[in-house]
């Protein structure tokens, strides 16, 4: 087990040292391809559990899944907030 907790600590570090050498541009890019990979993976997921859905119902769902998100982010913009 100590093994697995070096091997994620190095993996961890490795992505630290990437991300602190992006540029803005970068990181932003790089924050938009992980929001798109995450949704494709709740896409899947929702498919999974539903398999006679349409495309439609999938996306109508994983925007029912996101809401909270949003409405969080747009609370903390209200109040002047960085979230």
């Amino acid at each position: 087990m100590g093994e697995i907790s070096e091997a994620a600590r190095a993996i961890w570090k490795t992505e630290i040292e990437r991300a602190r050498s992006m540029s803005i541009s970068e990181r932003v890019l790089e924050g938009v391809s992980l929001f798109e990979q995450e949704c494709e993976v709740m896409r899947t997921q929702i498919l999974d559990r539903n398999p006679e859905w349409t495309e439609e119902e999938v996306a109508v769902e994983l925007e029912r899944r996101l809401e909270p998100q949003r409405q969080s982010k747009e609370a903390a913009l209200a109040l002047g907030l960085t979230p």
